[in-house]
């Protein structure tokens, strides 16, 4: 498996937003990309970790090269980052 590790700042009152739209476009992924599993959570620092589950790297760089699933989504999820920070690849056997 390839899993992908997300790290974001939300504007503060997006957060139902950027939950919602996150949700919407993992659900997308997962129905017309081959994603696995995505999961979303607010750390106690108030970052939030998004984890995305994919069987394997070149399922996730076709998904990458075929574009966003809707880009109206994605604008919402991205109007509500106020900062992304880098995110984090690992490889499980």
């Amino acid at each position: 498996m390839f899993i992908i590790i997300y790290r974001w700042r939300i504007h503060p009152g997006q957060e139902e937003e950027f939950r919602a739209a996150w949700e919407e476009l993992s659900a997308q992924y997962m129905q017309m990309r081959g994603q696995h599993d995505a999961k979303l959570t607010q750390g106690e620092d108030g970052v939030w970790i998004g984890k995305a589950v994919w069987p394997d790297r070149d399922t996730y760089i076709l998904a990458l090269e075929r574009g966003v699933t809707d880009p109206r989504i994605a604008n919402r999820m991205n109007a509500a980052v106020a900062e992304r920070l880098d995110p984090e690849f690992r490889f499980i056997n």
